[in-house]
């Protein structure tokens, strides 16, 4: 039995910003690499500018050209890379039918906080404080022992 088509899903007011602060605050850019974040921020601007109604499509060629992609394989790696990690759902086109895209939050972040990124952030400092904390563990427990 084929799969049955996904649906766009219903989107709040402001979704966009909402969204890109998520990606910045999952620091997607080390897992997904800066490319497929700008992708990622384009595809939700454009939501954004439909007003929610429904997915944005884009030619390859013209994805390419607003994205900054010099190569159909660039782009076809970037965007790859998005939905592997979760971040994008892409329904494909084809010859005469035209890509749909929208963005989604990957099930391990749905519940992060959109607020602030920067060191005023509560929630994000103590989270920078508990992984310093885990890394200056790791860091003397495999520091050799100059005294011996």
């Amino acid at each position: 039995m084929p799969e049955k088509p996904a649906t766009y899903p219903k989107r709040p007011q402001h979704f966009a910003h909402k969204f890109c602060r998520v990606l910045t605050k999952a620091a997607a850019a080390l897992e997904i690499g800066p490319d497929a974040c700008w992708l990622l921020t384009l595809i939700a601007h454009q939501e954004d500018a439909k007003r929610y109604s429904g997915p944005v499509n884009f030619w390859n060629r013209q994805l390419m050209d607003v994205a900054g992609f010099n190569s159909v394989d660039r782009l076809v790696r970037v965007r790859e890379k998005a939905i592997a990690a979760g971040w994008l759902h892409y329904d494909a086109g084809g010859k005469g039918k035209v890509g749909l895209y929208w963005v989604k939050i990957p099930r391990q972040y749905q519940g992060i906080k959109d607020g602030s990124s920067d060191e005023s952030e509560t929630d994000l400092q103590s989270q920078n404080a508990s992984q310093n904390a885990t890394a200056n563990q790791t860091e003397t427990k495999h520091k050799p022992n100059r005294n011996q």
